[in-house]
């Protein structure tokens, strides 16, 4: 790729050469949330109704983080924030509409604020996807919410089948984390075994990492069951290659519409517009494996990227992992295929 063919942005009709070389210099940073106790989602499935979908508007707490996971975010933002100067650059928030990421974001909101750093506010944030009193506990409308970097979960129970501990049947000294085993379908039953066998033949040791590697064996499996009993209720899986078409390709597009504004504000203001979007490690990983050969992500971890136009208008999408000295170099990657779940 040669950047001077490439990277060009057209601002106040003169052409101005811009020229991203490594993960400090993009505008766009995903930033996975930090140790959480996950409290929604276990109290649906130790409830009477363990494969009800996960509702984000009847999260009821403003925390759920685990203390170690609040230290860790607080030690993450400040070395994060190193690379970036108020004098040069003001900062964007954007969260998951789910608490652990929001109050993540929170707190690097906190830190950044207290480091002197300018934060351009969102419009009209307000969501049903979130409670008003809670947003305005986790940042108000200084952190806005993004439908991309949040979670559609349809059947809570079935997100649990890719954990390293099996929910329904737990080995001796393992925790019994589903207090109403009976309420659960047949249909679950039948395939939380057949999946379980396949996750613990190879089990990779993190959600994550059974998600990416026995996602699609196991999807084939649900969908193959599901076409032979029609009459039945039988629940469905998402792999990680799907999420990466949809989840993850939303997430690029819109920051190519975010890029615009972005473009138009660095001219008017003569700062750097930095973008730090707090999301979860689902819709990252086919990118990860696909792109950099890496198999899940880590809480905290983050990815740069930027949208950027070349000479005849057309964008390209870059990306950079983010090392201990925050200077891994850029690539430049493709738009995931539209693909339509059904």
């Amino acid at each position: 790729m040669n950047n001077k063919e490439l990277f060009h942005a057209k601002i106040e009709g003169r052409e101005q050469l811009i020229l991203p070389k490594s993960f400090r210099d993009c505008s766009f940073f995903t930033i996975r949330h930090a140790d959480a106790l996950y409290q929604e989602n276990e109290a649906i499935v130790s409830s009477q109704n363990p494969e009800r979908a996960f509702v984000p508007y009847e999260q009821n707490f403003d925390s759920d983080l685990s203390p170690e996971g609040k230290e860790k975010a607080k030690e993450k933002a400040e070395s994060f924030l190193t690379q970036f100067e108020p004098s040069k650059d003001v900062l964007y928030f954007a969260s998951s509409n789910l608490i652990r990421a929001r109050e993540t974001a929170t707190i690097f909101l906190e830190i950044a604020k207290s480091r002197g750093f300018q934060i351009i506010q969102a419009t009209k944030n307000l969501s049903h996807k979130i409670k008003t009193e809670i947003q305005s506990n986790l940042g108000g409308n200084e952190i806005r919410m993004f439908e991309s970097l949040s979670l559609d979960i349809d059947n809570m129970l079935i997100e649990f089948v890719f954990h390293p501990h099996n929910y329904l049947n737990p080995r001796e000294g393992e925790e019994i984390r589903v207090s109403y085993p009976e309420k659960i379908s047949q249909a679950t039953k039948e395939l939380w075994e057949k999946a379980r066998k396949i996750i613990e033949s190879d089990n990779k040791g993190t959600w994550g990492k059974n998600f990416l590697a026995h996602g699609e064996k196991i999807k084939k499996m649900f969908s193959e069951y599901a076409i032979q009993h029609l009459d039945e209720k039988v629940p469905t899986i998402t792999s990680a290659e799907d999420m990466n078409n949809t989840r993850f390709r939303g997430m690029l597009r819109e920051m190519k519409t975010v890029k615009n504004k972005i473009i138009e504000y660095e001219s008017t203001h003569g700062k750097r517009v930095r973008v730090l979007a707090f999301s979860h490690e689902n819709s990252l990983l086919h990118f990860l494996d696909k792109e950099f050969d890496q198999q899940g992500i880590d809480k905290l971890e983050a990815v740069g990227y930027d949208v950027i136009y070349d000479s005849t208008g057309h964008e390209h999408y870059v990306t950079a992992i983010e090392d201990t000295n925050h200077n891994s170099n850029i690539k430049e990657i493709t738009l995931p295929k539209l693909e339509i779940i059904k």
